[in-house]
């Protein structure tokens, strides 16, 4: 069998055909690639919208229980009970734990849960617990004729309700069985500070302010009279935080809470709760009365007296109403709960 010898365009064209057959191979699996291409990057645009916006979701929701425990704290003068509490965000619910904390709580199904601890001391809880009157992280030092010890129970002042002395009260203790690091609870001194009023003059001169009559004047900076129990302020209770070493005169009742040192002049009286980061040097003739937190030494010049007296410094703290409002203990909404 013989065949036609094929010519020279015959041979060209089916060179041709091939190469177009090839070439649409070619075109048909780049078209199914790039639909694969895009399709993948739709799905990934789509997948990364989802997650955005589910994040965003997540945030809107924590940010707005973390703005509704805010506006909780903001808005309370003293320490809730087990109570419900509105908020511009969202409901936050209240439960005490203690007389002294409290933990708020919002969110639920379907929505991420955030919580916060707060904190506001209480008269019971702090003397309740006080094992001696002068606590102090350094040495204490005892000039002629000076005293340390318990004020005798007749001559104590009554506690204010709800308040029980310590029974077995000691004089004082050293930085072996106490923190050097005054404060109340977890609110360090610079803290309790800044609610009081500003005493940051380098001196605070003690005394009541009484009128013409007087009759006590219910002013700012008025110390209270300690020295007559018949007198018109002897209900009043002052208080106040000096930043800076203070000096101490006169003769008064309160809480004082001092970032530095404080010194005490000849024949000062100071009765309720002092609180000092730096040390305390009681004068000549001159008495404390109450408790006593001190970071550094105490030193009594000679015939001075410090007396331990708890229900004193009760009322101090019970009559400091700035420190009523509770502080947030850590962060303000913890991530879950």
């Amino acid at each position: 069998m013989c065949t036609t010898p094929r010519s020279a365009g015959q041979r060209s064209r089916e060179v041709g055909e091939t190469r177009t057959g090839a070439a649409l191979v070619m075109v048909v699996l780049v078209s199914i690639a790039l639909a694969a291409i895009g399709h993948a990057v739709l799905v990934m645009t789509r997948t990364e919208a989802w997650i955005v916006r589910a994040e965003a979701r997540r945030l809107e929701r924590s940010y707005g229980a973390s703005a509704a425990l805010a506006a909780a704290v903001e808005g309370m003068d003293s320490l809730p009970g087990d109570e419900d509490l509105g908020t511009p965000y969202a409901p936050v619910r209240a439960a005490r734990l203690s007389p002294e904390v409290a933990l708020l709580t919002t969110g639920g199904p379907g929505s991420e849960a955030r919580g916060s601890v707060v904190y506001a001391p209480s008269a019971s809880e702090r003397i309740g617990t006080r094992l001696a009157g002068a606590r102090l992280g350094g040495t204490l030092e005892a000039g002629v004729g000076s005293a340390v010890a318990v004020t005798p129970a007749l001559e104590r002042i009554e506690c204010p309700p709800d308040v029980a002395a310590p029974p077995g009260l000691a004089p004082w203790s050293g930085s072996g069985a106490w923190i050097p690091h005054p404060g109340l609870g977890p609110v360090d001194l610079s803290s309790l500070r800044l609610r009081l009023p500003d005493l940051s003059d380098g001196s605070v001169d003690l005394g009541p302010l009484e009128a013409a009559d007087g009759t006590c004047v219910p002013a700012g900076g008025n110390w209270g009279d300690p020295a007559r129990p018949g007198g018109g302020c002897t209900t009043v209770w002052g208080r106040g935080g000096s930043l800076g070493d203070t000096e101490l005169a006169g003769s008064g009742q309160g809480l004082l809470v001092v970032e530095g040192s404080l010194s005490m002049d000849p024949g000062a009286r100071f009765r309720g709760w002092i609180l000092v980061s730096g040390h305390l040097w009681i004068g000549m003739d001159a008495e404390v009365r109450g408790l006593v937190d001190v970071g550094g030494n105490i030193r009594l010049e000679p015939g001075a007296r410090l007396e331990a007296e708890p229900c004193s410094a009760a009322w101090a703290l019970h009559e400091a109403t700035e420190l009523r409002a509770p502080w947030t203990v850590g962060p303000t909404a913890w991530p879950s709960f």
